[in-house]
């Protein structure tokens, strides 16, 4: 039937799994997208260890709940979604790369009152044309109105 993976994996209570993220050379970035609307940026080589480890501490922040992790290789396109139907979306190439694990990122996404990021999806350069109303020319920026329900549908690979 198989193994249950919080119960092989040693999980704590309360904890999840959100992601993973397999490297061999620790190349690229790893970039984590948190409710509060802050993204942060950082180097997959800071998470380099000389010894093996049974559980990497301070892996992101816990400032914030962690909404989506993405591994890249170079510089993408990632619209961030607001539970107020708000819409952004950001390269990763406005994002300063932060040195340490668990930075607090930086304020991507303004966020309204009672509003707080809901879904990160990584885009293609033809989605992020198609969407280009919602680019960010700097961050911090407030996006716009999503008027189409079923886009994060649309956005599934």
């Amino acid at each position: 039937m198989g193994d249950f993976a919080p119960a092989k994996l040693g999980f704590d209570e309360g904890e999840q799994f959100l992601g993973a993220v397999v490297t061999s050379d620790y190349s690229g970035y790893v970039i984590f997208c948190f409710e509060n609307g802050k993204v942060a940026k950082v180097r997959l080589n800071a998470y380099e260890t000389k010894t093996n480890r049974k559980k990497l501490a301070n892996a992101f922040s816990e400032n914030s709940p962690l909404v989506k992790l993405f591994q890249l290789d170079d510089d993408a396109d990632i619209m961030l979604m607001t539970s107020n139907s708000r819409a952004l979306l950001v390269n990763t190439g406005l994002l300063s790369v932060k040195t340490t694990r668990n930075t607090i990122g930086v304020q991507a996404i303004t966020l309204k009152s009672n509003a707080k990021l809901t879904d990160a999806v990584l885009m293609s350069a033809e989605q992020a044309a198609d969407y280009k109303k919602y680019m960010a020319k700097t961050v911090p920026a407030t996006g716009g109105i999503l008027k189409d329900v079923s886009f994060s549908k649309q956005l599934e690979f």
